[in-house]
């Protein structure tokens, strides 16, 4: 909804005051010498021709004089009694500001120092208009600095501000808007219960004057305040000019709409037809007056969620503090509205809480309450009409609301207490005139007393007050808290407390407060609301004596008495105690109070005691005043049919929060939900909901909030000085997405052992494969065998994780940058590496040109899906696609050629066998599948290591990329998570390979290296850097696979490198290679007679 409110109230404004002073401020910006200053007259004896406008009298050199700019007449500055500064300021050269005299500035004669203030006659319209004259400029220009400088230094100089707020708003002279009304009952009848709209006028000011109206009760100050937030909006570019790069967003809600600055200084300044007061606009009167502003939407059919409308909020502007209380509730409205049309919200009014009603803010609790859970998004609250010592009515049933309401109005309607309407008591409100059908009231016949038939257990271990309805002495308290031998309770136990006082266990708390987080103060009476910050007083406590509290001044300490002087203030008098108290002598008394929310006659006090240099036993004392209550459902609660609050134990809280991180909501519900109904127990799967959405918010501030995609780079940009040993470089690069590359020294070393060997025996493939679904990007791994370890279940090499890149673009250049940092990296190994991969045309290129002396090899996975694919996709039979896949396949197939005639050979008869049955497959097997089998032969007879792989695939990848969806729960992490993510796991299988060498954990050493093994009795022995110093000893060490060891370790001989020689022009495999001619001529003797087309025979 595009919500505005209309301002075209002062296109009459521009008087001769503003344009002359604007055309003085551009003469003055192009070069021009200060015109408040201006040229003194000559002293003369003759009469005067330059008389003061005080005074009368001659205006001379000799004196200190300001020149008026729009009258020219002069002034003493002795005469205007302005401040040293401000009239400095005025006299400083080549500042370009113009003075304007007191009869300029305001219709009356009168100067500073007189009874009348100057706020009351300053006339804001023409300052406006000024404003409005210097908004068309560029805010970098020096005409708009030297305008917003004038009129600063003008509001200064005449004390133009605010009048200070009366204590009770007085609106006896108010009118209620019936527009408003029509609107409340249209969309949110509730609302009426607890509120009123009042009146005000739609002349492009009704935000401003709804504001005056709120704060002042009258409408009189709506241009000075709407003059403040001009200056306001003018005077901090950075809060509301939100193409700023250096941008302070209060909003933080993209949707709400934020006009450009240019458009929004000409709409406050009144200037412009057709302006609007937006959000914003509201943002920055906040800050202009220093309070905060609860704006309100009523729900309509295109925002029904009104918890998470963007202009239902309590806003702070800037300089306000979150926790200040709301002064004032404007509501959006539309003006001229009509039940049964579209709602288009385009006038502001006052939403006044009635009398006896006090109201909630909108948005929030209270910011102080004690036990308060805030749900996911914020929600209307109210409470309930009438005195506090009387218990709220019965909550109506969901049957009984009107069926006109909407769902919204029907949670809304149930949420809130209403009183007792049929009384005729002070407290009940009489909406009578509104003509509401609101829900039946509760019978007459209820009483409080029906209320509490419902019996309640007292609590455990509890004692009585010595006086009932007085706290303990603080030398009670000391007593208590000092006494050694007594027995604390675990916690405040579960039940009714009525003057009563429990001694428990705070050792929790101590602890808490030593690493300075939140003291837990909860107990199962429901939500408490703080009493103030928690007063912490030092005594003096002599065994056998009274306690006095006493005050630390220059090293001594005293008691302070207040003597009352002349004039009714009392003076205090600090007089030192003799002798001194000793260390063990001097306490702090910490105590912290807190009231019901239901009943302020119901308190709680909760004591304990610190000391400097003794031990104190750390227990407290928790005292409960008045008559219980009983419980309600929570004020913030949006649930329709809402439960009685109970705080839960923060024990199990925790307990959720570390599990939110990993488990859904819930099998977390499923594993803490205690069967016997405990009061301190989890109330329902929406409160562990709750929890994992406030722990994501906190990863989300701590990575910065709602961050973009460009603040993650800076994020990961900042990690490379931070996390240097794994985030190795960020490249930002034009018209491309930037990439990050990632790797540890331990990778490179391990890569350089197994994947760069120089001896023609049995190494490591380097694989790459791209994952998706990870982050915004990809995600490209490199992974390979670690040949050192086994894993002790299966023998097998574990797969460990190698270099990643982060990348969006997939083309050759982009993977070139990630293989030439590696390939620099790996310029001393003893050999290039062999790279593997699937068949990605970009990835595969990019890997050859930074690696041009090392073998490749290609998935035979990925060929044979892509192949078959094709083959399907232009008709060719199953049984013609099963004989190509074995040509090119088979055991007697292309991929297991020997050497180069056999490989030639095989390829000229599988391309005569598909040309004969497929020919359009020609033309994709020329473009994507020559080349792959070409490099997967040439590495075969290059690396004849690799011919053991036999049809090799890029297996090891796929698992390590299952590994990383495992590890992020297979959801989309944010860029900075990902990488915190990644660089765990790296650091987790290295931690793994240290628990090898002491023979821990599931990996064992392999025979060569299991020189390094020590026992886990040697191991615990040594020290940190012992450790480190062995393990980096394992990580250089390299196995020579020229020569190898015996067993017993007491022989080491030559390896042969032949593998069983080869006889004078022999040009076939092994025999344990191949099936010998016998064998195949048997098995065609056995084979049964296939009907099917004839297979291809690819053999000699």
């Amino acid at each position: 909804m595009y919500l505005t409110q209309k301002n075209n109230a002062f296109g009459h404004m521009t008087s001769g005051v503003c344009l002359s002073l604007s055309r003085r401020i551009l003469l003055n910006s192009v070069g021009c010498r200060n015109t408040s200053q201006g040229r003194a007259p000559k002293s003369c004896k003759m009469a005067p021709k330059h008389p003061c406008t005080k005074c009368s009298k001659q205006c001379t050199l000799k004196e200190d004089c300001l020149k008026c700019t729009n009258c020219n007449l002069w002034s003493h500055g002795q005469c205007l009694g302005f401040a040293t500064r401000v009239f400095k300021a005025w006299k400083a050269k080549n500042t370009g500001l113009c003075f304007l005299c007191p009869n300029c500035v305001g219709p009356e004669t009168a100067f500073p120092g007189e009874p009348v203030r100057y706020c009351d006659r300053y006339k804001a319209c023409d300052a406006l208009a000024r404003l409005g004259t210097v908004a068309g400029f560029p805010p970098s220009s020096v005409a708009f600095k030297q305008g917003v400088s004038n009129e600063l230094l003008l509001q200064e100089t005449y004390n133009v501000y605010m009048p200070e707020r009366p204590l009770v708003v007085d609106h006896s002279n108010s009118h209620v808007d019936i527009t408003a009304t029509e609107v409340l009952k249209e969309f949110h009848p509730v609302m009426l219960r607890s509120h009123e709209p009042l009146r005000v006028a739609g002349d492009g000011n009704c935000l401003f004057r709804a504001l005056s109206l709120g704060l002042f009760g009258k409408e009189d100050y709506h241009v000075l305040i709407r003059l403040l937030t001009a200056l306001e909006i003018f005077s901090y570019q950075a809060y509301y000019d939100f193409k700023d790069p250096n941008n302070i967003d209060l909003v933080k809600d993209d949707r709400v709409e934020k006009p450009d600055y240019e458009k929004l200084l000409k709409t406050v300044t009144g200037v412009s037809d057709g302006g609007y007061s937006y959000q914003v606009t509201v943002y920055a009167a906040s800050a202009a007056l220093g309070v905060a502003i609860q704006t309100y939407l009523p729900p309509t059919g295109l925002n029904m969620e009104l918890a998470s409308d963007p202009h239902t909020r309590k806003v702070h502007g800037r300089g306000v503090r979150p926790t200040s209380d709301t002064a004032v509730t404007v509501m959006w409205t539309q003006a001229g509205f009509a039940k049964g049309h579209n709602f288009h919200a385009d006038h502001f009014v006052v939403l006044k809480p009635r009398d006896a009603i006090d109201s909630y803010n909108l948005v929030s609790g209270p910011e102080d309450e004690e036990g308060s859970e805030p749900e996911v998004a914020p929600s209307l609250s109210f409470l309930s009409p009438g005195s506090q010592d009387s218990d709220p009515s019965p909550l109506p049933s969901p049957e009984s609301i009107s069926d006109e309401s909407t769902t919204l109005t029907d949670l809304l309607e149930v949420m809130s207490n209403v009183g007792d309407e049929g009384d005729g008591s002070e407290g009940s409100v009489n909406l009578d005139m509104y003509d509401i059908d609101y829900p039946a009231t509760p019978s007459e016949g209820s009483s409080d007393d029906d209320e509490d038939d419902t019996p309640v257990s007292t609590a455990a271990g509890g004692h009585s007050l010595p006086k009932p309805g007085t706290y303990l002495s603080s030398d009670d308290l000391f007593d208590i808290l000092t006494d050694v031998e007594v027995t604390p309770l675990e916690c405040i136990p579960p039940g009714q407390k009525q003057d009563c006082y429990f001694v428990f266990d705070n050792t929790a708390n101590v602890q808490r407060q030593e690493s300075h987080q939140t003291v837990r103060k909860c107990d199962d009476s429901g939500a408490w609301k703080s009493g103030g910050p928690t007063n912490r007083h030092v005594f003096v406590h002599v065994a056998g004596s009274r306690t006095t509290e006493v005050k630390l001044e220059d090293g001594l300490y005293g008691t302070v008495y207040r003597k009352r002087i002349r004039g009714g203030r009392r003076l205090p008098i600090f007089t030192a105690l003799q002798p001194q108290p000793q260390p063990d002598q001097v306490f702090v008394l910490h105590r912290a109070y807190s009231y019901h929310t239901n009943s302020q006659e119901y308190k709680r006090r909760i004591s304990w005691i610190t000391q400097d240099n003794t031990e104190l036993p750390k227990i407290a004392v928790a005292e409960y005043l008045g008559r219980f209550p009983g419980r309600k459902p929570h004020g913030r609660s949006r649930n329709i049919n809402p439960r009685e609050y109970l705080r839960t134990d923060p024990v199990l809280l925790d307990k959720v929060k570390s599990k939110a991180q990993f488990q859904p909501p819930k099998r977390i519900w499923q594993e803490l939900y205690n069967k016997e109904m405990k009061l301190d127990g989890l109330s329902s799967t929406r409160q562990i909901v709750n929890a994992k959405h406030r722990e994501t918010k906190k990863q989300q501030q701590t990575h910065g909030s709602y961050a973009n995609f460009a603040d993650h780079i800076q994020n990961v940009q900042s990690m490379t000085k931070t996390h240097g040993h794994f985030v190795r470089s960020v490249k930002v690069m034009s018209n491309k997405v930037p990439t990050v590359t990632l790797y540890t020294d331990q990778q490179i070393q391990d890569m350089k052992r197994f994947c760069c060997a120089a001896q023609p025996a049995q190494g490591a493939v380097l694989g790459f494969d791209k994952t998706f679904n990870l982050t915004k990007v990809h995600v490209t791994v490199g992974v390979f065998k670690h040949l050192a370890v086994k894993r002790r279940k299966t023998g097998n090499h574990p797969i460990f994780i190698g270099p990643m890149y982060l990348h969006d673009n997939s083309d050759m250049g982009t993977y070139y940058d990630f293989f030439a940092e590696l390939s620099a990296k790996l310029h001393d190994a003893p050999s290039p590496p062999v790279l593997g991969s699937d068949d990605e045309g970009g990835l595969r290129n990019g890997m050859k040109k930074a690696f041009p002396m090392s073998c490749s090899l290609c998935c035979t996975r990925h060929l044979k899906e892509n192949i078959k694919a094709q083959l399907v996709k232009i008709g060719v039979p199953e049984a013609e696609v099963k004989n190509i896949k074995k040509a090119l396949f088979g055991k007697e197939g292309v991929s297991h050629s020997d050497d180069e005639k056999q490989f030639r050979s095989r390829i000229a008869k599988c391309r005569a066998y598909y040309m004969e049955h497929a020919p359009q497959f020609d033309t994709y097997f020329k473009r994507y599948v020559a080349q792959p089998m070409e490099d997967n032969f040439n590495t075969r007879v290059k690396c004849p290591w690799t011919a053991s792989f036999g049809n090799w695939t890029n297996n090891n990848c796929e698992s390590i990329n299952s590994v990383l969806k495992r590890a992020v729960d297979r959801k989309t992490l944010s860029l900075t998570d990902l990488v915190v993510t990644l660089e765990k796991l790296v650091k987790s299988q290295y931690d793994d390979l240290r628990l090898a060498l002491a023979g821990q954990g599931d990996l064992v050493l392999c025979q060569p290296y299991a020189r390094f093994y020590k026992s886990i009795d040697v191991w615990t022995t040594m020290d940190t850097d012992s450790r480190n110093d062995h393990f980096a000893q394992f990580m250089k060490y390299k196995v020579d696979k020229s020569t190898s060891v015996s067993t017993d370790g007491r022989l080491r001989v030559t390896t042969p490198n032949s593998r069983g020689g080869k006889k004078p022009g022999q040009n076939k495999r092994n025999c344990c290679a191949k099936i010998t001619v016998a064998m195949k001529f048997l098995l065609q003797l056995c084979a049964i007679p296939d009907s099917g087309p004839k297979s291809l025979d690819l053999g000699r």
